[in-house]
């Protein structure tokens, strides 16, 4: 995961030294929505991830092939569905965005190839086969970089750079795929009982879809107001600052990746899992804590080396500063969620909605400059913070609630 944050970290060098600042800043403001787009993702890898790691413990592999089966046959559908409802309103995208039609419509591809992807890896995360699951994980972004680069030093432009991610995604859900049916047919039909068995919905599949709504939101709705309320070259500017804040984010996401099977297994045979949390806890705040630091002492140095003096002012310096401190704020928000999920405690969840809520409102009212932007996006996080902490703590204290195995 970290190789493949370098990887992404790379083709945003490459398009930001290649294409001028306001194609840039439309690149990143449709990227950002295409992350929006893809909340079901996020989704289905957590719900299949979890229920997978499950149902190996307590029922084997065959029974992990007819939930993956029943899944992939009543999602595709939805998915088409919801291509066609893109499809209408992709005119108005346009619009908002202040681009043509045509990469809008590429966004659409990359989405609706990328929706397929979570199923093979929540599988393969779910059965902690680390190994596979990083094989995963690299194709993508290594064919995001190598396809999005050459189409753009090409001269495509925006154009070449979603293309180069529809094809990555592409090649990674077919080697995905490959490696889960080579699984499934080394693992023999171990517990072949268990396969003439219903396959299971998820009871907790709302809540989990919410949770990814709300965090997706915090993550990529600022970027995209950036490009529609700011000047092309002060959403440029922003989205260099939301690009360096972020890794504050995105490296300890590898924490998450390997706590939620480990928790979900160790629930389902009754073992506490207090300890993984705080393992867990620490290592996020301490890869956070370590970009927050950097960015404190040399945030115009950090620019100018990734990308360019250009974009290495003051006010950018500042915003990079302030946006990893938000970004800590969501790891450690973005952990306790999971953690939450692993468990089967949804209820607090739902507490989440005040934190988009809250950073929308704030957005819409203010919005002269990048500094409110990350100002509304860092209230709003604290908020969802303290109320999915507060509800934690209330639902414990109440008789009616029963807490899970290991709780």
């Amino acid at each position: 995961m970290l190789a493949s944050q370098v990887l992404s970290y790379l083709f945003q060098l490459v398009m930001s030294r290649t294409l001028p600042a306001p194609e840039f800043g439309l690149l990143n403001g449709l990227m950002a929505f295409s992350f929006l787009i893809a909340i079901p993702v996020h989704t289905i890898q957590l719900t299949v991830a979890r229920q997978t790691a499950e149902l190996a413990v307590s029922s084997g592999y065959a029974r992990v092939r007819r939930y993956l089966r029943g899944d992939l046959r009543r999602t595709t559908p939805v998915i088409l569905g919801g291509l066609v409802a893109y499809l209408a309103v992709s005119p108005l995208l346009a619009s908002f965005f202040h681009s043509s039609l045509l990469p809008v419509l590429l966004v659409a591809g990359v989405s609706m190839v990328g929706l397929y992807l979570p199923f093979a890896e929540g599988v393969l995360q779910g059965l902690q086969r680390f190994r596979s699951l990083a094989g995963t994980i690299l194709t993508r972004y290594a064919g995001k970089l190598g396809f999005g680069a050459m189409l753009v030093v090409a001269g495509m432009g925006v154009e070449g750079g979603f293309t180069g991610m529809l094809l990555a995604n592409l090649v990674a859900v077919l080697f995905a795929f490959a490696l889960v049916s080579f699984g499934f047919r080394s693992a023999g039909q171990q517990s072949g009982a268990a396969a003439d068995a219903a396959a299971e919905y998820p009871r907790d599949a709302w809540p989990t879809l919410l949770t990814y709504a709300c965090v997706v939101l915090l993550l990529n709705v600022d970027v995209m107001l950036a490009r529609h309320y700011l000047p092309a070259t002060g959403a440029a500017h922003y989205a260099i600052a939301a690009l360096l804040g972020k890794i504050a984010y995105y490296l300890p996401g590898f924490v998450v990746t390997v706590m939620v099977p480990k928790v979900a297994s160790a629930r389902a045979l009754g073992r506490s899992t207090r300890r993984l949390l705080t393992a867990a806890l620490l290592a996020t705040l301490a890869a956070s804590g370590v970009v927050v630091l950097v960015y404190t002492l040399l945030p115009q140095q950090v620019i100018s080396i990734l990308f360019g003096a250009r974009y290495a002012s003051a006010e950018t310096a500042t915003l990079v500063l302030f946006y990893s401190v938000a970004m800590l704020i969501l790891s450690v928000l973005y952990l306790e969620v999971h953690y939450l999920l692993a468990s089967r405690l949804t209820r607090p969840l739902y507490g989440l909605l005040a934190g988009p809520a809250v950073a929308l409102a704030i957005m819409v009212s203010r919005h002269g400059s990048g500094l409110e932007l990350v100002g509304a996006l860092m209230m709003g996080l604290l908020v969802g913070l303290l109320v999915v902490n507060l509800l934690v703590i209330g639902l414990r204290r109440s008789p009616r609630v029963e807490r899970p195995p290991g709780q």
